[in-house]
């Protein structure tokens, strides 16, 4: 196998298992798929590999965001992201 396409199917292996862990995230504590995409912009990853991860095409995103339930954490990246 070459360097790339042993980088993708490690990509492919984490995302999946990033998957897992936040579909148990929202399960046992009732988190919304906003907050977890704003939770995952805030470490980095843009909103298209956030709804990939998830499983949320991308068109879709903008309405999760706008629902977010977590205003605190909504208001604390949006102060976040303004001060960098």
């Amino acid at each position: 196998m070459s360097g790339e396409s042993d980088n993708s199917a490690t990509v492919v292996r984490l995302d999946a298992v990033l998957r897992i862990l936040l579909d148990n995230q929202r399960k046992s504590e009732g988190m919304k798929i906003g907050d977890q995409i704003l939770i995952l912009q805030d470490v980095g990853l843009s909103q298209a590999d956030a709804g990939r991860i998830l499983g949320v095409d991308g068109n879709q995103i903008p309405s999760y965001l706008r629902a977010a339930e977590n205003k605190r954490l909504k208001e604390k990246l949006t102060k976040k992201r303004k001060e960098k």
